[in-house]
């Protein structure tokens, strides 16, 4: 389904970004005039949420990416997700996606729609778990710009 001028939403923490999320994010870019997508920070991570930015800006140059740091508010509340990225956004989206349960929930207290993708995984079948558990096994995972990183051993 086409939509028109519509503006898309992805949220994720993309801890690294892999193919799965790039799969995603071209997917959703497919189908809206502008996809924005907020990579979501806390202190536990190891790779800056300013460098997964930088990657995911070099992978997908025509996507705006703007980072939420998850320590100012309650994680486990959904409307504090929806009120913290519209207040970041400036604007509610018209549709938000996700390969994630809590795509619907969001959607539904936004007052958008919401579009799953490949939630079973199976065009992409990888977690960005799994790659920070044992990167060198996963590395057919990553984009060059990714991959480089983890090859370096950072």
């Amino acid at each position: 389904m086409q939509y028109s001028k519509k503006r898309g939403l992805i949220l994720g923490k993309f801890y690294p970004p892999h193919r799965g999320h790039k799969y995603l994010i071209e997917t959703a870019q497919n189908q809206v005039d502008q996809l924005f997508v907020i990579l979501c920070a806390d202190s536990t991570q190891d790779i800056s949420p300013e460098l997964r930015k930088q990657w995911l800006q070099d992978i997908h140059p025509r996507v705006t990416f703007l980072i939420l740091d998850q320590g100012g508010f309650d994680v486990t509340k959904a409307q504090e997700w929806v009120d913290q990225t519209v207040k970041l956004l400036g604007f509610t989206p018209d549709v938000i996606f996700s390969s994630e349960d809590y795509g619907e929930e969001y959607a539904q207290l936004a007052g958008c729609e919401h579009i799953m993708i490949d939630k079973d995984r199976t065009v992409v079948n990888c977690s960005a778990s799994q790659i920070r558990s044992n990167p060198e096994k996963y590395l057919h995972f990553l984009e060059p710009v990714v991959r480089a990183y983890f090859r370096k051993g950072q």
